[in-house]
């Protein structure tokens, strides 16, 4: 059977769940139910039991980035292509998550590959992703679901760069030499 592994990350306050499926094709015998398998894949990352309780209290969230959980949200808005803009930064609900997952869940590939905001290059892999979604969102229950396009690296990567030029105006302002310590 043909295989290809789906990596996708789910994260949970800022803890990242990574799960690589193996076997994510329809096509081909002895594939195991994707689901049980990511269940079975998922270790809790350090630092992940401290917020335990926030997420027993009905306090935490899940945020997904880029891939299968933009995907997800596509699916849900039932949007006629792809709009970053009306994805990004969007919320959620976890029932909502989830029946996205099932509405894919429950079309063949031909279906899936007509689905706008999926296409025929997504449609094998997205029930991989789906499937690891759904085993996050098992054990660690959340109430919403934040999606971001485009990546929590990103955003890092921009927070820092803001940190930098904040860095370099104080700098300036006090007199200070462009390469002294702050």
């Amino acid at each position: 059977p043909e295989r290809q592994v789906e990596r996708q990350r789910v994260r949970a306050f800022g803890v990242a769940f990574r799960v690589e499926l193996g076997c994510v094709m329809d096509r081909g015998a002895g594939c195991e139910d994707r689901k049980a398998y990511a269940r079975r894949q998922i270790k809790t990352p350090r630092g992940a039991k401290a917020m335990r309780g926030l997420f027993d209290e009905g306090r935490g969230h899940l945020v997904g980035t880029s891939g299968t959980v933009t995907s997800m949200a596509g699916v849900h808005l039932r949007l006629p292509r792809y709009d970053r803009s009306k994805v990004d930064g969007l919320w959620m609900s976890g029932e909502e998550a989830l029946a996205a997952c099932a509405r894919l869940r429950n079309l063949d590939i031909e279906g899936r590959a007509q689905e706008p905001t999926i296409g025929s290059d997504r449609a094998e892999l997205v029930l991989a992703g789906c499937a690891i979604y759904e085993a996050v969102a098992e054990a660690w229950p959340a109430d919403r679901l934040r999606v971001g396009d485009r990546g929590l690296r990103e955003g890092m990567l921009l927070n820092l760069m803001r940190r930098t030029k904040k860095r370099r105006r104080r700098r300036k302002r006090s007199g200070a030499p462009s390469g002294a310590e702050t």
